[in-house]
């Protein structure tokens, strides 16, 4: 951070405008910001625009912020469901095995599958972390790449219930930015009339 404000200082020293200084950090300043800094300052209302994008940029925030708490809690269900299978599967399937065998029936074909699911974890729990930790890094790799990005952003546009919160949260951010667009427009429009 301290590195990118003294190259807009040098670069706003040097002569060059803000919204050239701020084309440097594509990844921090994205395009539209930065093309509504060039308007601001073609315009001479760089302090207005700025105070706009600020706004919009806390409302954003603000907006993020809430999607991430509504989603706090499936979060926290899966989790526990899977922690709760885990239990079970290690700690419950072989007491239940044990009482089964010890009262002379036979296994039902479930439960023997779910005594070699939990052969499978005691067995081989190292690779299970493995496994997670590699398809982690390779499901980080793919979303990094164009094709994966836009396969991941479909898979989670189609779960019931998220799919919707994210698409609701798109159309939140998409206003906001054509408000901020259009606000100059509108205002003029109310002062010529």
């Amino acid at each position: 951070m301290q590195q990118m404000i003294r190259t807009l200082h040098q670069a706003l020293v040097d002569g060059r405008s803000f919204s050239q200084a701020l084309r440097e950090f594509p990844r921090i300043f994205p395009p539209l910001y930065v093309n509504l800094v060039a308007a601001g300052e073609a315009s001479g209302a760089l302090p207005e625009i700025l105070m706009r994008l600020v706004k919009h940029l806390t409302q954003a925030k603000s907006l993020r912020d809430r999607v991430q708490q509504a989603l706090i809690y499936p979060a926290f269900l899966t989790l526990a469901g899977a922690a709760l299978i885990t239990v079970f599967i290690t700690f419950m399937v072989p007491q239940l095995t044990q009482f089964m065998s010890q009262n002379g029936g036979a296994l039902p074909l479930p439960t023997r599958i779910l005594m070699q699911v939990h052969h499978l974890i005691i067995t081989y729990w190292w690779l299970a972390i493995l496994i997670v930790i590699g398809g982690f890094a390779a499901w980080r790799a793919f979303v990094r790449s164009d094709e994966g990005r836009t396969a991941w952003d479909r898979f989670r546009l189609r779960i019931p219930g998220y799919g919707r919160i994210v698409r609701h949260s798109y159309y939140a951010q998409f206003s906001r930015t054509l408000g901020t667009l259009t606000e100059p427009l509108h205002r003029e429009k109310a002062n010529g009339s």
